[in-house]
């Protein structure tokens, strides 16, 4: 039974109708808030920021396998450690090599030079 002084417009808004527009405000204000902080961020920058690092560290992956001096480990301690180990692990396959092919005496020489070799690399 409708209330007196209602009329059929007045009884069909609903509850939202009888709040302040400034609370309604805050409350969707809230609410998009509230969301934005479950929904994730667009991951392209992060992404291309791991793609970044993931090539550099390819980069000296590279520079440190090849071990040939250049590349971005350059002229750095790490870089200078890959160019020495390099050298001893040539030194002490050609040694190991060369001893195959060698006479007794020489094929000693050749084997301790590649230990020495060895303990370099």
């Amino acid at each position: 039974m409708p209330s007196p002084g209602s009329t059929p417009e007045r009884d069909a808004r609903g509850p939202e109708d009888t709040i302040p527009a400034r609370l309604r405000h805050a409350r969707l204000v809230a609410e998009r808030e509230a969301l934005a902080a479950v929904i994730p961020r667009d991951p392209t920058f992060p992404y291309q920021q791991a793609k970044a690092r993931v090539r550099d560290l390819e980069s000296r992956l590279e520079a440190l396998v090849h071990g040939d001096g250049w590349g971005v480990l350059r002229g750095t301690p790490v870089g200078q450690a890959a160019v020495a180990w390099k050298q001893a692990a040539d030194q002490w396959g050609r040694c190991l090599h060369d001893a195959e092919h060698a006479g007794l005496r020489e094929r000693h020489q050749l084997h301790r030079l590649a230990a020495k070799a060895a303990k370099l690399s």
